[in-house]
């Protein structure tokens, strides 16, 4: 699996929900149109790294 910094825009953010901090890779684009990847429990958001570079690559400059 390839690290989610292949895509230069990557961004680790975090938010409070209730008593926990939780995480997610926001991997850039000002488009109003957001995909949201959920993945299950013994995994992380690098997960989706490959399919975020080939749907931001579709994208391309469009937003």
């Amino acid at each position: 699996m390839q690290p989610a910094q292949d895509i230069q825009s990557t961004k680790r953010k975090y938010f409070q929900s209730g008593n926990l901090k939780l995480s997610y890779l926001d991997y850039g684009g000002e488009s109003l149109n957001v995909l949201l990847m959920l993945h299950g429990h013994m995994n992380d958001a690098e997960t989706f790294t490959k399919l975020a570079a080939k749907v931001y690559g579709l994208a391309g400059d469009r937003a």
